[in-house]
C-alpha cells in the first residue's frame, strides 16, 4: 500500500507540475483569463469528497505556501499591473495555438484526475476493508489472547509447581508481545508527504521562472515587431500624404488644361454661324454662302470656310470677323459645355415665366425681373450679377 500511494502522490504531482505550466501560459497569452484560479476543476472534483482533518491541515498549509509565493513574486496566479495593450495578428495566431495546446492539455489533466479520483476512492474502499479485516483480526487476535492468557496462566502454575521441583528450567518468559505502533506509521506518513510537497514546490519555482524567461523573450520580441509596425505604418502614412498632394496638383493642371481647350475652341467658334435650309450649293462653297447671304440677308461678308453638317440639314460657315458676324445675327456656333448652358438656361427661364416673372436670355447670362443673373459652372446655380 505504501508503495502504491507513492505511486499516486508522483503521478499527482507531474499533473499538477503540467497543469501550473498550462495554467501559467494560458494567463500570460490570454488577458481574459488572468483572475481565474487554478485548480479549479481539480477543486470541483474534491467537493463531492469529504474533507478529513488531515486534508483541512494540508488545504490550511498549501494556502500559507502560495500566499508566501505571492509576496515573493512567484505567485503566477497574480494580476498583471501593466495596461493591457491590443494584440496584433501574430501574437493573436500566437495565443490560438497556445490556447488550442493548453486546452488539449487541461482535457488530458481532467481525465487523469477523474481516473484518480475513482483510483483513490477505490484504494480508500479497499483501506477501509483492509481496515475493517485488520479490526476482525484484531478482535480474533484479542479473542486468542484471552484464551492463550489463560493457558499461560494455567501453565505457569503448573510450571509454578515444577519449579519448586527443579523441574522446569525451559520456561517461556510471561510477557506478551506486541504489534508496532501506529503512530510512528503517521509521521512517517507525515514526512514523506511534507517532502514530496517541498519537492513539488521546488519544481513549480524553477518552471515558472523558466516560464517568465521565454515569456520575457516573447514580450521583447513583440515590442520589436511593434517597432517595425510602427515604422511601416509612418511611411505609408507620408506616402498617402504625399499622393494626395500630387493628386491636388494633378487635378489642378487638368482643370487649367479643360479651361485653356475650352477657351481656345470658343476663340476658334467665335466667328462661326450655322444656317439653315440653304439648300445644295454647286462649285464653290464659300462662294456660294455669300452668295446666298448677300441675297437672302442682304449683308455682304467674306466667308473663310464652309461645309455641311447634320447629314446636309445645316451648314457651318466661318465668317473673316467678328463685325461682319454681328451684321448676319443668326445662331452661334458654341462648344457643347456653352450649349449645356444655355440649355439650362432656357429651361430656368421656361420656369420663371410659368411663375409670371419677365425673363429675358443671354449669352451664358439671363434677365429676371430686371436683374441679371449668371451661370456659375462650378456651383451649378445662378449667381447675381453686381
Amino acid at each position: 500500500m505504501l508503495e502504491q500511494g507513492v505511486g499516486g502522490w508522483n503521478r499527482v504531482r507531474r499533473l499538477w507540475s503540467q497543469s501550473i505550466v498550462a495554467r501559467a501560459l494560458q494567463i500570460s497569452f490570454h488577458p481574459q483569463l488572468r483572475g481565474g484560479g487554478l485548480g479549479e476543476d481539480s477543486g470541483q472534483e474534491r467537493e463531492g469528497m469529504p474533507k478529513s482533518p488531515k486534508a483541512r491541515k494540508e488545504s490550511s498549509k498549501r494556502e500559507r505556501e502560495e500566499g508566501r509565493m505571492s509576496e515573493e513574486g512567484l505567485n503566477p496566479f497574480r494580476k498583471s499591473s501593466r495596461t493591457e495593450r491590443s494584440p496584433s495578428r501574430g501574437e493573436e495566431r500566437q495565443s490560438k495555438e497556445i490556447e488550442e495546446k493548453i486546452e488539449t492539455v487541461l482535457r488530458e489533466i481532467k481525465e487523469d484526475m477523474a481516473g484518480i479520483v475513482e483510483e483513490s476512492r477505490a484504494r480508500r474502499k479497499e483501506l477501509a476493508a483492509a481496515r475493517e479485516k485488520e479490526g476482525e483480526q484484531e478482535r480474533e487476535d484479542m479473542l486468542k489472547s484471552s484464551e492463550v492468557r489463560k493457558e499461560s496462566s494455567k501453565r505457569e502454575r503448573e510450571e509454578g509447581r515444577t519449579s519448586k521441583e527443579g523441574k522446569n528450567p525451559l520456561r517461556n518468559s510471561s510477557r506478551t508481545r506486541r504489534s508496532p505502533n501506529r503512530s510512528q506509521e503517521e509521521n512517517q506518513s507525515k514526512e514523506m508527504d511534507k517532502e514530496m510537497k517541498t519537492t513539488m514546490i521546488r519544481e513549480m519555482r524553477e518552471e515558472i521562472k523558466t516560464l517568465r524567461k521565454e515569456l520575457a523573450a516573447v514580450r521583447e520580441e513583440n515590442g520589436e515587431l511593434r517597432k517595425e509596425l510602427a515604422t511601416v505604418r509612418e511611411e505609408m502614412k507620408g506616402r498617402e500624404e504625399k499622393g494626395q498632394l500630387e493628386k491636388a496638383d494633378w487635378m489642378k493642371r487638368m482643370e487649367m488644361i479643360e479651361e485653356n481647350m475650352e477657351q481656345r475652341e470658343k476663340k476658334e467658334r467665335k466667328n462661326n454661324v450655322i444656317i439653315t435650309g440653304i439648300g445644295a450649293i454647286s462649285g464653290n462653297v464659300e462662294r456660294g454662302v455669300e452668295e446666298w447671304l448677300e441675297r437672302e440677308i442682304g449683308v455682304k461678308v467674306n466667308v473663310k470656310e464652309a461645309f455641311k453638317i447634320n447629314k446636309d440639314k445645316m451648314m457651318l460657315a466661318k465668317i473673316e470677323n467678328w463685325e461682319q458676324k454681328k451684321n448676319i445675327m443668326l445662331n452661334d456656333d458654341l462648344t457643347k459645355e456653352e450649349r449645356e448652358t444655355q440649355k439650362k438656361l432656357r429651361e430656368l427661364a421656361r420656369e420663371e415665366r410659368d411663375r409670371g416673372k419677365r425673363v429675358k436670355i443671354g449669352y451664358r447670362k439671363i434677365q429676371i425681373n430686371g436683374d441679371w443673373f449668371r451661370w456659375d459652372k462650378r456651383q451649378e446655380k445662378l449667381k447675381k450679377i453686381c
